[in-house]
């Protein structure tokens, strides 16, 4: 998830836990930056990726600092950081440390829920397991899902400015109108968590709609074969996509390949101007409308076909595929392809990607491949291509 949404709902955590301290507080703007940073402090292995891209995508990224089994010493450590720096941020405050410590504990177990609700997959259990959960709901930025939690902290923040100036003291004397003034608040730090929770189930009804009614359309492939409604109802995975809930790559595997196609429940307006504002046009036109009549009347759902690298027959994409170079790429592509051959007078090179990461009009985010040159035969090495672009770098 990126990193404004981690901060966003950090800063929530932060709000939330406010009204839980002692006497002589933390100011409001304190606790949500407390949140905040803390919401962030997982992503800092980021800073291993200079050290080995391939290692840190495959290895490193999401694993002990987004582990729930060290989450409770990340947040002790963060913790005694902040205890150390006390004179120089809040000086004048006296600090409840168990307070301090639940509070950072539940902004970095924030972070690595969210991340697992994207299809990069967060390591839980590490270091006592490698295996990725991954909820696949949500795109790793949501603008949707990203203003929804804006939109909760903002509803709680602008209730308990109008009420800063009510005296607390009222709250126990049993006054009507302080008791109805306790239960608006209640309510309304409530909304930091009902709004966003709110979209997230409907992210998660739209996705298994959106399955149900994949599964009742004739489908084809691009070849004119069709493809039985069981094995689609069965085998096929959804995985979000760029700019709108509505919009899924379904995939189907199989024992030599892959099947996939890009589907839109229906049409979304933000979705198309913001990628016109792209330079992407044509980009939800590539994906096929389920929802419309034309499909109800029988119009057939287009899959793309693709085979898994180690079962192409061609034996030099075999070969690249199987290197001990592409090791790392291997145990991180959950459905790999082969993206393309090049070469040049220098080098020939076989590219591969991961296919969670293929979007219509946007290269895909993470390719890599072993190259050589044209006279060598066993003289490999390891590239990528930078994000976004088509720019090559090496891999030491």
């Amino acid at each position: 998830m990126d990193a404004l949404t981690h901060a966003i709902v950090g800063a929530g955590v932060g709000q939330w836990f406010k009204h839980k301290q002692d006497d002589n507080r933390l100011a409001s703007w304190q606790c949500s930056a407390i949140g905040a940073v803390a919401a962030l402090l997982p992503d800092l292995d980021y800073l291993l990726f200079w050290l080995h891209p391939l290692e840190f995508l495959a290895y490193w990224h999401r694993a002990e600092s987004h582990s729930i089994v060290l989450a409770p010493l990340w947040a002790y450590l963060f913790m005694g950081l902040l205890l150390l720096c006390k004179r120089y941020l809040f000086a004048q405050v006296r600090i409840n440390r168990k307070w301090l410590y639940t509070l950072l504990l539940t902004a970095i177990m924030s972070h690595l829920l969210l991340d697992a609700l994207t299809v990069y997959g967060t390591q839980w259990f590490a270091p006592l397991s490698s295996y990725k959960v991954s909820f696949s709901l949500l795109f790793v930025i949501d603008g949707y899902f990203t203003g929804s939690c804006l939109l909760g902290l903002l509803i709680y923040c602008c209730y308990d400015w109008r009420n800063s100036n009510t005296n607390l003291e009222q709250a126990t004397t049993g006054n009507k109108t302080s008791a109805i003034n306790m239960a608006k608040n209640k309510m309304a730090r409530h909304a930091i968590w009902t709004v966003p929770l709110s979209y997230l189930l409907l992210v998660a009804g739209i996705k298994q709609y959106t399955l149900t009614l994949l599964s009742k359309q004739p489908s084809q492939l691009a070849s004119g074969s069709t493809i039985s409604n069981s094995r689609v109802s069965k085998s096929t995975v959804l995985l979000p996509q760029p700019f709108s809930p509505l919009l899924w790559l379904a995939i189907t595997q199989q024992d030599n390949g892959l099947q996939y196609s890009y589907i839109r429940l229906a049409n979304d307006k933000v979705a198309r101007q913001l990628s016109l504002s792209l330079g992407k046009s044509g980009y939800l036109d590539r994906y096929n409308d389920i929802n419309s009549k034309l499909s109800r009347d029988g119009s057939r759902v287009q899959w793309q076909h693709t085979y898994h690298p180690a079962s192409s027959d061609d034996v030099n994409i075999v070969n690249a595929w199987r290197h001990p170079l592409m090791q790392g790429f291997r145990d991180f592509a959950v459905y790999p392809v082969f993206l393309q051959y090049s070469r040049s007078k220098e080098q020939e090179c076989f590219w591969f990607s991961d296919l969670r990461y293929h979007w219509p009009y946007f290269l895909p985010s993470f390719r890599y491949g072993v190259c050589r040159e044209p006279a060598a035969t066993n003289d490999w090495h390891l590239y990528r291509k930078r994000y976004l672009s088509n720019e090559t770098q090496v891999v030491n």
